[in-house]
């Protein structure tokens, strides 16, 4: 038990260091959060499943902060694995689900999926609509501002691009 104590904790200090910016410091809590709690897989007493997911949103959130996207992409899938299994019945979960979400969604952008990007953002904002609460707004600006950047990426640039008659000039 003192081991699920040890991985709560440091879970713990994970947002904690988060919500400070520090995110260097964020991802080594999830990290050995994650990897102790492994050791507790099959405690009756410990929802494993549901604690890495929340450990890999957070961690993916911290990993997308410090520009490793595919590292980012990586644990919010592992995130996204459980969620979509089993979000929706779960309290307390829903806005990490969001956020796996969302961080998926923004590691994708980065890294050149604009289309994946954008139904990832339009899925989050969807969900927020209909089940979010007091935080949603915040969280429907940011999922906004994804869907506008993946839009925009999706757009072909005309201003860089010559019309057809000026190739001739």
């Amino acid at each position: 038990m003192n081991d699920v104590i040890e991985a709560l904790t440091l879970e713990n200090e994970g947002k904690k260091a988060f919500d400070q910016g520090e995110f260097e410091r964020s991802v080594q809590s999830f990290t050995r959060a994650l990897g102790i709690a492994d050791g507790q897989k099959t405690d009756e007493n410990f929802d494993y499943p549901r604690f890495a997911a929340h450990c890999n949103a957070g961690l993916s959130g911290a990993l997308g902060n410090l520009g490793r996207d595919k590292e980012c992409l990586s644990a919010a899938q592992a995130a996204l694995d459980f969620f979509d299994r089993c979000g929706a019945v779960l309290p307390g979960s829903f806005f990490y689900w969001v956020m796996a979400i969302m961080n998926k969604a923004v590691a994708q952008l980065n890294l050149g999926d604009a289309p994946q990007a954008l139904e990832g953002f339009q899925r989050a904002r969807s969900m927020m609509l209909e089940g979010g609460d007091s935080k949603t707004n915040q969280w429907i600006k940011i999922a906004d501002q994804g869907i506008s950047e993946a839009r925009e990426k999706l757009q072909p640039h005309s201003s860089t691009s010559k019309r057809w008659w000026e190739v001739w000039k």
